[in-house]
């Protein structure tokens, strides 16, 4: 990952930490969250890859602004890591190992995101509060893991560069809030990023494979001032 992608995240992180007194009001609150991802991915065209789901993790901080008893307003800043797994037969991934032509190559593959959501919050009642709006990602960096079974194959490890290329998509959630301090979440995104660029892979396999990601988060914050 380039060293600016990490300033960035570290630069957007302290300017939330410091929104209470940028914004004045008393009843703004920042928070630390962290939690889990589940990811797979909706094909919209016939292509060469299946994906089944991959597990991985987000964290980073949020600013709660209250708009009135009933609704608020919640931007984040995450480090949000998407995991997939991607199975392909090798005649069409020549790009990788030349010298083999037939098998099936299989990789763990995570796109790793500077993630901004920001979600109108509507309480139900004093537990409950539904979310929904829209997310921004920027691609940091994709690692893609050989998985497959074939000794003979003799992959390796491959990192490509993310360009802070852009992701968007809405989100919709229900977050569980027992008390002040402590709320859970489950959420789920959908991505459309890709429908509207190629990545540095498909740039260089040659392969226009369109999808989505699917991602479902289950997350645990907590509110520190």
């Amino acid at each position: 990952m380039k060293i600016f992608s990490f300033k960035s995240y570290v630069v957007v992180l302290l300017i939330l930490f410091t929104a209470n007194s940028i914004i004045g009001q008393e009843k703004v609150s920042v928070g630390i969250k962290f939690g889990s991802n589940i990811t797979t991915r909706l094909r919209n065209t016939e292509g060469s890859f299946n994906y089944t789901p991959g597990i991985s993790f987000h964290l980073g901080s949020f600013v709660k602004i209250p708009l009135n008893e009933k609704l608020g307003v919640q931007p984040e800043i995450l480090y949000s890591s998407r995991a997939f797994y991607s199975k392909i037969d090798i005649e069409d991934f020549a790009f990788i190992q030349p010298s083999v032509n037939s098998g099936e190559y299989r990789a763990l593959i995570r796109d790793n995101y500077l993630s901004i959501p920001i979600s109108l919050n509507i309480r139900l009642n004093q537990t409950w509060i539904f979310q929904t709006g829209p997310q921004f990602g920027f691609l940091l960096n994709t690692v893609t893991k050989d998985k497959s079974k074939e000794e003979r194959l003799n992959t390796e490890d491959v990192n490509f560069e993310g360009d802070f290329k852009l992701d968007i998509g809405p989100l919709v959630g229900l977050m569980f809030k027992p008390n002040e301090n402590w709320y859970f979440q489950g959420r789920c995104y959908l991505g459309f990023g890709e429908l509207l660029r190629k990545t540095e892979f498909e740039e260089r396999s040659g392969m226009n494979d369109n999808w989505q990601d699917l991602v479902f988060q289950l997350s645990v914050g907590y509110t520190l001032f």
